[in-house]
C-alpha cells in the first residue's frame, strides 16, 4: 500500500493516534479483578504508598490490612512507606493480593470485634503452626540424641550435633523476631494473649536447645 502511495505521489495515511494512558490499577484476589480508577485513589498516584494501596485493597476485598500481602511482578511489597512508583507499579499495573477475609463468626472470636485484630491472629497462628510442624519434634530429637550420649566418638559427630542445635536456635530466634514484629494495640486483647502464648512456646523451645548445647559441651570426644 505504501508503494502505491509512493508511485502516484499521494500522501501516506497518518498513523493511528496513540492509545490513551490507562487510568486505573487492577487488583487481583482469588481470580476476582477489581479495577480501581486513579480518580478514586485517596491521593495523587505519584504520592500513593504501599500502605495506601493496602487500605484501598481492604475496601475492595474485606481482607484486614494486618493479614494482607501485595505482590507485583512476582515480588512481595514489604515496605509500606514506599511509593507505588518506586516499587515499579504504574497506571495499568496488576497487583495480586494474598490474604484471608474473616467471616462474622471469626471476628466475634476477638475481644474487639475488629477484623484487623483477627488479621493479627492469622499472622500469629502462621508462626505458631510453623513452630509446631517444623521445630517441636526436631528439638525433641536433639534432646534424645544428646541424652543418649555418654561421650562423642569423634569431632565430626560433635560438629554435626552442634550444627543441628545452631540451626534450631537460629530458626526459633527468627520466630521470636517475627512475633516481635506483630504489634498488637492494647484493645486487641485476644491477639495480645495469643501472641504472648506463642512467644512463651518459642522461648521454651529455645531454652531447651540451649540446655542441650550446654550438655554437649560437657561431653568428651573419645577417639575410636
Amino acid at each position: 500500500m505504501n508503494f502505491v502511495h509512493s508511485l502516484f505521489g499521494t500522501p501516506k495515511p497518518a498513523p493511528p493516534p496513540p492509545l490513551p494512558q490507562r487510568q486505573s490499577l487492577v487488583l487481583l484476589w482469588q481470580h476476582q479483578h477489581y479495577a480501581i480508577p486513579l480518580t478514586h485513589l485517596p491521593r495523587p498516584f505519584q504520592h500513593m504508598t504501599i500502605a495506601d494501596l493496602k487500605e484501598v485493597s481492604k475496601q475492595c476485598t474485606g481482607i484486614p490490612v494486618a493479614a494482607m500481602r501485595l505482590i507485583s511482578c512476582g515480588a512481595y511489597m514489604k515496605d509500606e512507606t514506599a511509593t507505588l512508583v518506586s516499587c515499579g507499579i504504574y497506571p495499568g499495573s496488576t497487583i495480586t493480593i494474598e490474604g484471608e477475609r474473616p467471616n462474622k463468626d471469626q471476628i466475634r472470636q476477638t475481644a474487639s470485634g475488629n477484623p484487623e485484630e483477627y488479621g493479627l491472629i492469622i499472622r500469629i497462628n502462621k508462626v505458631l503452626t510453623k513452630i509446631n510442624l517444623e521445630w517441636v519434634h526436631k528439638v525433641d530429637l536433639l534432646e534424645a540424641i544428646v541424652a543418649s550420649l555418654e561421650s562423642l566418638e569423634n569431632p565430626q559427630e560433635e560438629k554435626r550435633i552442634q550444627d543441628m542445635a545452631g540451626h534450631l536456635s537460629e530458626q526459633l530466634m527468627q520466630s521470636l523476631f517475627a512475633l516481635d514484629g506483630i504489634e498488637c494495640p492494647s484493645e486487641f486483647e485476644t491477639a495480645r494473649r495469643q501472641r504472648k502464648e506463642c512467644v512463651q512456646i518459642a522461648q521454651e523451645l529455645l531454652d531447651r536447645v540451649d540446655r542441650s548445647k550446654h550438655i554437649l559441651k560437657t561431653l568428651k570426644v573419645v577417639s575410636m
